[in-house]
């Protein structure tokens, strides 16, 4: 993954600096660290230097891995570069879930919307704790290994379907709606309510801290440190 880092130019002003990065390409350095068991590289650059060829090209080919960085006018230059918290907040989202049902005491009928549906430990944590569950999601490896799995291990039939009209259930949730938040509004007992992502998903670690000392927000570095637990 790619840190920015961007500082103003104190010494050049902008023509004359732009003028020596094209020429030398001055201003710019890159860096790497490894922190928890993941390499970052960092990149150290003024504003001024965004335009230049080459940055443009080392971000290109970082695309979907650039870290946000507290500078919201840094995340603003670089939105369409920058690493994608939704899938972390979809775990986090999933363990509030859980919570919910189990907080409700009832044995609740569920569907789940997910077009980016991906195996992980929250998904079968849920499906452990209601009566139904229908997921309306692409039927490929992925969803077809989670319904093998919690039938053999719970023994609930997972319905796997491309859409879901004219039913009745307890709990509805839609994952495209993921607010840049992480909040998400669910349909709960005939009921409209937000969910926030469970508060233990952004608990930071040693590496989440050392992330965090290179100007990545909480969210990013947690989301960029921990979002590996899938399941084959």
């Amino acid at each position: 993954m790619l840190i920015c880092k961007v500082f103003e130019d104190v010494v050049d002003t902008p023509r004359l600096l732009f003028k020596r990065l094209l020429r030398k390409s001055d201003g710019v350095s890159r860096d790497s660290t490894v922190i928890g068991d993941k390499r970052f590289d960092i990149l150290s650059l003024p504003y001024v230097a965004f335009s230049s060829p080459e940055v443009l090209k080392l971000f290109a080919l970082n695309r979907g891995r650039v870290l946000e960085s507290v500078d919201s006018r840094q995340n603003e230059r670089l939105k369409e570069y920058l690493f994608d918290k939704s899938p972390y907040y979809k775990r986090g989202l999933l363990s509030s879930l859980v919570k919910l049902i189990k907080s409700s005491g009832e044995q609740l009928s569920v569907v789940v919307y997910d077009n980016s549906f991906t195996l992980c430990g929250e998904y079968v944590s849920l499906a452990e704790n209601v009566k139904s569950f229908v997921l309306v999601a692409p039927l490929n490896a992925q969803s077809d290994a989670f319904a093998k799995r919690v039938y053999y291990e719970y023994g609930l039939k997972i319905v796997i379907r491309e859409d879901v009209r004219g039913l009745d259930f307890d709990l509805r949730v839609d994952f495209s709606g993921i607010n840049i938040d992480g909040s998400l509004y669910v349909d709960f007992m005939g009921s409209r309510m937000v969910v926030y992502p469970d508060s233990m998903y952004f608990e930071p670690d040693a590496a989440v801290l050392e992330l965090i000392e290179q100007g990545v927000p909480i969210k990013c570095a947690c989301a960029a440190i921990h979002d590996n637990y899938y399941m084959a």
